[in-house]
């Protein structure tokens, strides 16, 4: 994460990416760059060596520097990715894995043995962190295939009182 102190406050967060090459850091590339709020970047790289970034974003475009985290913020989360090719440090492709009214939250990504990368999160319909018998959060997950993602799917919509958790992928058919 860096922020552009040219932005106001909830747009000023933004991702970068610095890679290591076995001997030097090289310059920081430029993932977001836009007045949407990101957040919870994680990174893992693909079977051809590409680095694919997920994040969380705001859907939101120029918010205020007043702008709270109410529901209206937390019902525009999304899960965004970014795919970076090392060798020219430029952003190949980028998109949304959702797009709802649900809070999505709690993004981890992982590869597997087979450079399959699976992303998986929290969504909560009622935009609530911790889910309850009475209104469970759900676990929702996409698999990278080095082309493009699978369908969202969801794991469970039976998450209650979950508040740690980890993600392990061991290819594009296991995951957990």
């Amino acid at each position: 994460m860096a922020e552009d102190s040219a932005l106001p406050r909830p747009q000023a967060g933004e991702i970068r990416l610095r890679l290591f090459d076995g001997r030097a850091w090289g310059q920081p590339i430029a993932v977001t760059q836009d007045t949407r709020p990101d957040f919870n970047p994680q990174v893992a790289f693909d079977a051809s060596g590409r680095a694919m970034v997920v994040w969380l974003q705001n859907k939101i475009e120029d918010l205020s520097p007043d702008s709270g985290l109410d529901e209206r913020f937390l019902r525009n989360l999304e899960v965004a990715y970014a795919v970076v090719e090392p060798k020219t440090g430029s952003v190949t492709a980028s998109g949304r894995l959702t797009n709802d009214e649900a809070l999505d939250f709690d993004l981890r990504l992982s590869a597997g043995h087979d450079g399959t990368l699976w992303a998986a999160w929290q969504s909560s319909p009622q935009a609530i962190s911790v889910g309850d018998p009475q209104a469970a959060n759900q676990l929702k997950a996409a698999a990278w295939d080095g082309q493009k993602w699978s369908l969202v799917e969801t794991i469970t919509n039976q998450l209650t009182g979950t508040l740690w958790w980890s993600l392990a992928a061991f290819d594009k058919n296991s995951v957990g």
